[in-house]
C-alpha cells in the first residue's frame, strides 16, 4: 500500500513540474509578443521587409526609466526565433541580435494590411513549440500603425 502511495505522489509530482515547465515556457512567448507589439504600435516610421522581418523607428523604453526615447528597432523572425535588434535613429543596428521569441515553428510571422507597401495595420501569428507538447501553440497579435506619418 505504500508503495503504491509513493508511485502515485511521484507520477502527480512528475506532471506538475511539466504543466509548469510549459506554463512558463508559454508566458514566456506571450510577454515577447506583447513587447513586439508594444514597441511597433509606437512607430512613427515603418519598413515591411518581409513577412519574417520588420523594421522601425519607434520610441523605447529606457533602463533606468526615464522617458521613451526615439531608436531604429527590427525585429526578425527566421530559423526558430524572433530577435530583436536596436540602433540610433536613423542609424546602424548597433546591438543585438536579443532573442525575443523561441521554437517559432511557423515561416510566415507578419501579415500587412491592406498590402505590403503600405500598411496601416499588421497582424501577427506565431506557432511555438512546447517541451512537452506535441501541437504547437499559436499565438496572435497585431498592432496598428497609429503613429507613422502619412504622405
Amino acid at each position: 500500500v505504500l508503495l503504491s502511495i509513493y508511485a502515485l505522489n511521484n507520477v502527480g509530482v512528475k506532471a506538475q513540474q511539466e504543466t509548469g515547465d510549459r506554463v512558463s515556457t508559454i508566458q514566456r512567448q506571450q510577454n515577447g509578443l506583447e513587447r513586439m507589439t508594444r514597441e511597433m504600435r509606437q512607430a512613427v516610421g515603418f519598413t515591411p521587409v518581409s513577412s519574417q522581418v520588420i523594421d522601425a523607428e519607434t520610441y523605447v523604453r529606457t533602463s533606468d526609466a526615464s522617458p521613451s526615447v526615439q531608436r531604429r528597432v527590427r525585429y526578425e523572425c527566421r530559423n526558430g526565433s524572433c530577435v530583436r535588434y536596436e540602433g540610433p535613429s536613423g542609424g546602424a543596428l548597433t546591438s543585438g541580435p536579443q532573442t525575443v521569441i523561441s521554437s517559432v515553428r511557423n515561416v510566415d510571422v507578419f501579415f500587412f494590411e491592406p498590402n505590403n507597401v503600405n500598411p496601416n495595420f499588421v497582424n501577427v501569428k506565431l506557432e511555438v513549440g512546447v517541451k512537452g507538447a506535441t501541437n504547437p501553440v499559436t499565438l496572435d497579435g497585431g498592432f496598428a500603425l497609429r503613429n507613422e506619418a502619412t504622405s
